[in-house]
């Protein structure tokens, strides 16, 4: 398995994931195929070419990819963010069903924290409501609920995985 920083031309291969994770967890609704994909499209190229800003984004993002094979089979984003005057916010973070609890989310995650902490954004949010499945998994690397919407790292630096 390669992990690398993505670039604009990953953009399909990303959507691919998000929809293919987000069809097969419950923890999404069920939009009709050509919606999904056009949207999936949409914000995951603005989002990397750099013109798409989620609520509050800053222009400082990073997006990485896991693959193998040449497939794309994971990939994290993550911005510079004024949201709830903290430094950053991890966007999305998607590995295809079959290629979780394989250890792939938590090498993206390394890398975006990694990331997180050379450009000195310690205060970190994400958007995991409480029904979510994925937010055991922010929790396992050291996140806390502010909410029943968000979790948060106070300082990420600081933070390990959970074992």
């Amino acid at each position: 398995m390669l992990v690398r920083v993505a670039t604009e031309a990953d953009a399909s291969g990303c959507a691919n994931v998000m929809i293919e994770a987000m069809s097969s967890s419950d923890d999404y609704k069920r939009p009709k195929a050509d919606d999904i994909r056009a949207q999936c499209m949409e914000r995951v190229s603005g989002y990397l070419a750099g013109s798409y800003y989620p609520g509050y984004a800053k222009d400082e993002r990073a997006v990485y990819v896991a693959e193998r094979s040449g497939e794309i089979i994971g990939f994290i984003a993550g911005h510079r963010t004024m949201r709830h005057g903290g430094d950053a916010e991890v966007q999305w973070a998607f590995v295809l069903p079959e290629w979780q609890r394989r250890g792939i989310g938590s090498s993206l995650f390394a890398l975006l924290k990694k990331w997180f902490t050379q450009h000195r954004m310690k205060k970190v949010y994400v958007n995991a409501p409480v029904t979510m499945n994925t937010r055991a998994f922010y929790e396992k690397h050291g996140a806390h609920a502010m909410t029943e919407q968000w979790l948060v790292w106070e300082d990420i630096e600081q933070k390990q995985a959970k074992k």
